[in-house]
């Protein structure tokens, strides 16, 4: 949204990418003039209420990952550049980016002035880096590593948009249905401590205490979908591969008629996880920041994401499951829950429910991590959010199985 109106071109990536300046740096104050707008500033609330546009996003990238070469001859990538510019400078914001405009840039001036001409747009952009930990954040190899998430995201919807193929690998109604409840895996009822201290959406840790329920030991795949719905949206085809490029209301869809087949035999109430259910069976007992431990030198063994996936899916199950046997719960792709998104955990259930609101908005939440995703984007707690309307290659889904 610029200025009250809806952008034309999909601004989610550059979002993401802003977005991850407030909440990864847990900005609590800002610093510079101490004017009454300052204290009033919410940098999220801003964020997610102005958006670039495409041509903005990829000016904005490649300008950060360029290298500049300055009048006496020392060489900066731009995003190091803008980090120690920002460390002496005081002014405002219309001063602060007329400083850089005069600046002597001998090699990718061109894409400079592009990415001050996007900076001047967004004062809160700037307002934000001007931080102590803005600056420290934007300096840092984990800027780099942002940089290149939110420009794989980016590169991944634009292939997303390109038509596709469909298999003929089709499976008969009855065989997906007979291997969909064979692979139903029955969890426990238990006691468990959800979220994290860590960020801010992960807070505050809370009790849940959770039902037994069943949860498939693996993503519903690209031939059970192409079963059931007749289509195969996939990008990256495979009958094994987990189904991807679906949303939240085809998941939803697919769960309907799958219940409407089983309904005919008897039977049948299949749904999306709840957010604490995934959570919980993630987990499987654990307490650390992945089903197996913290260490994230351990993660290709249990998941498909950036170091080891070949930038694809892969089939199913082909790597090590949690302790309670489900497999591709890190990694692969991004799955699913019930749930309606809300920014932390005040007032979530507490008996592993779905939170919903009775007016529900257009934004769900995902879990999991997948296959071109960073190991901290895998952990057991990490949460994401997006549009129920939403569809990409990393993205799918998994069952559980009520009573």
């Amino acid at each position: 949204m610029v200025n009250g109106v809806p952008a034309k071109r999909n601004p989610r990536a550059i979002i993401r990418l802003l977005n991850r300046i407030t909440v990864k740096s847990r900005i609590v104050r800002l610093e510079g003039e101490s004017d009454d707008d300052d204290t009033k500033f919410d940098p999220k609330k801003i964020l997610f209420n102005e958006a670039m546009d495409e041509e903005n996003y990829e000016d904005l990238i490649k300008a950060l990952d360029a290298t500049i070469t300055l009048a006496n001859d020392e060489r900066y990538q731009i995003g190091t550049f803008l980090a120690e510019k920002l460390r002496d400078y005081r002014e405002p914001h219309i001063e602060w980016i007329d400083s850089l405009k005069q600046t002597d840039i001998r090699i990718a001036k061109s894409i400079f002035d592009k990415a001050v001409d996007v900076l001047k747009k967004y004062e809160h952009l700037c307002r934000i880096l001007k931080t102590d930990i803005g600056r420290k954040w934007l300096s840092s190899k984990e800027f780099r590593d942002d940089i290149s998430e939110a420009s794989k995201e980016f590169k991944e919807e634009e292939e997303d948009k390109k038509e596709t193929k469909p298999t003929s690998s089709v499976r008969s109604v009855q065989e997906v249905i007979a291997q969909i409840d064979k692979n139903m895996v029955e969890i426990e009822g238990g006691a468990f401590q959800m979220g994290s201290e860590e960020y801010d959406d992960e807070k505050p840790v809370h009790s849940v205490i959770i039902k037994p329920f069943n949860i498939s030991a693996i993503p519903v795949t690209q031939a059970q979908y192409e079963a059931i719905m007749g289509t195969n949206p996939s990008r990256f085809k495979g009958p094994d591969n987990p189904v991807e490029r679906v949303s939240w209301d085809d998941a939803q869809e697919f769960c309907e008629r799958l219940n409407a087949r089983f309904t005919e035999k008897g039977g049948g109430n299949y749904r999306l996880p709840s957010e604490a259910q995934w959570e919980y069976a993630c987990r499987a007992g654990s307490k650390t920041q992945y089903c197996f431990g913290d260490n994230d030198n351990e993660l290709e063994k249990y998941a498909w994401f950036n170091r080891n996936s070949d930038d694809k899916t892969h089939p199913v199950g082909q790597l090590e499951p949690n302790n309670w046997k489900l497999y591709d719960m890190h990694g692969n792709v991004w799955e699913w829950c019930e749930d309606d998104w809300h920014g932390n955990y005040k007032g979530a259930p507490d008996d592993g429910s779905p939170w919903v609101e009775k007016s529900r908005g257009d934004t769900r939440v995902l879990r999991g991590g997948s296959w071109n995703n960073l190991p901290r984007y895998c952990r057991s707690v990490y949460r994401r959010r997006r549009s129920r309307y939403y569809r990409t290659g990393g993205i799918g889904f998994r069952l559980v199985l009520v009573s």
